[in-house]
């Protein structure tokens, strides 16, 4: 059975800390098991080069998933509920 794990990581805002804080939490995560790890935050695909770049598991970067799905949804023609959002007049 795949364990399942949501873990909020504070990030400091200069780039010293967020190297630091990447790579000891990093190491922790591959230690215990972790086979991927998923951003959870637009905010911090600015951290996917870097995380691909020293990590040996797979970084899945949220925000680029969420513009693919939109690209999607508009191929197969589906929008907002017209009952829910009614059209501007």
């Amino acid at each position: 059975m795949n364990k399942k794990i949501k873990i909020m990581i504070p990030i400091p805002k200069d780039e010293a800390g967020v190297a630091n804080s990447v790579a000891l939490l990093s190491t922790d995560f591959i230690r215990d098991g972790f086979d991927v790890i998923i951003l959870g935050s637009a905010t911090r695909h600015q951290s996917h080069g870097y995380l691909t770049s020293v990590l040996s598991i797979p970084v899945i970067n949220s925000g680029v998933i969420y513009s693919k799905l939109c690209e999607v949804f508009l191929d197969l023609g589906l929008m907002h509920s017209k009952h829910a959002f009614h059209s501007p007049e």
